[in-house]
């Protein structure tokens, strides 16, 4: 398919496109996938403060829980102004700057990382662990959500992991109470197991985005295949059609029409072999259904009648399931 004649305001446009290398593909799928979940992970996170702030209005200092969920809201509105600008974006130059756009991504997700981070010092009260804890289950939450984004990343993964985590992890370790180290040792077996399962499931991410490219590219080179092969057919210098098992014709060539007097297509279409050919014809087109090739050459009465004298060759066309469905016939007019 010629990428001219495809919208470039359609998501088809890098599938149909034949243009569109393996990694240039790969990396738009990756890009494509990312902000498809941009608004679940942006709408996630703002429910998630309001409901910490919400949860820890009466232990913690007023201003620090503004100054926290301020931020967070701004980089809210702020992701969801980039995710309004992707939209807007033609499939084109989303293709052309995927590079940039996932740059964007990658540093908005880290700057959410790191205010979720900056919780161990905003949000977590002095005393009480009912609430300390809470914010630990938070912090859990809503990266256990992120990392299932993240994980087909794994280097921007572990930094997400270092910026969200490690000050909490710090905090809990020069607390002077053991039970706060004890605490803290348990995050950091809880966040080895979430790295483990996210590396998981970012294999299998990124195992079925290079599986989707690799048929993306098989369709495409089937496509240029399709194009060549049609190309021969319509301009062959000798008549060529298919049929199938009612020996109906299905498509013919434009020399197959010219040796027919006829302008369109659809006058022959349709049409048996019984209509217009001989009974040795017949046979030879039957044998293609006992798995044989049928040849013939002598006389052939054309569509309007004329006397030809023809040389043919037809071959069996296999259906998905091995079988013989028709045929496909070159004719060549040897009347001269």
């Amino acid at each position: 398919m010629n990428s001219e004649n495809i919208n470039d305001n359609s998501l088809d446009y890098a599938i149909e496109n034949t243009q569109v290398t393996f990694k240039d593909g790969l990396v738009y799928d990756k890009l494509t996938f990312y902000y498809l979940s941009l608004p679940i992970i942006l709408f996630g996170n703002l429910m998630g403060a309001l409901l910490l702030s919400a949860i820890q209005l009466n232990v913690v200092d007023v201003y620090s829980i503004i100054i926290w969920l301020s931020l967070g809201i701004i980089m809210f509105l702020y992701g969801m102004y980039q995710y309004s600008l992707f939209r807007q974006e033609t499939e084109q130059n989303k293709l052309k700057n995927s590079n940039i756009w996932l740059d964007k991504y990658y540093t908005n997700i880290l700057l959410y990382g790191i205010i979720w981070g900056s919780s161990a010092f905003l949000m977590f009260p002095e005393s009480n662990i009912l609430n300390q804890m809470i914010l630990l289950f938070f912090l859990f939450a809503i990266g256990f959500t992120a990392m299932g984004v993240l994980a087909s990343k794994h280097d921007l993964l572990i930094t997400y992991i270092l910026v969200t985590y490690m000050p909490i992890v710090l905090r809990l370790f020069f607390m002077e109470v053991q039970m706060y180290q004890t605490i803290a040792y348990v995050t950091l077996f809880l966040l080895l197991i979430m790295l483990l399962i996210a590396n998981y499931y970012g294999n299998i991410i990124n195992n079925s985005l290079q599986n989707r490219q690799h048929f993306i590219t098989i369709k495409h080179s089937h496509i240029k295949l399709k194009e060549r092969f049609f190309s021969l057919f319509e301009r062959a210098p000798v008549g060529i059609y298919y049929y199938n098992d009612n020996l109906e014709l299905e498509d013919i060539n434009k020399h197959f029409m010219q040796m027919h007097d006829i302008d369109e297509k659809k006058s022959l279409i349709g049409k048996t072999l019984y209509d217009f050919a001989n009974k040795q014809i017949i046979q030879a087109h039957e044998n293609v259904f006992k798995g044989e090739t049928g040849n013939y050459r002598g006389p052939f009465s054309s569509f309007n009648n004329e006397n030809l004298y023809v040389k043919l060759s037809t071959v069996p066309m296999m259906n998905n399931e091995g079988d013989v469905a028709g045929g496909i016939t070159i004719i060549n007019d040897i009347t001269k």
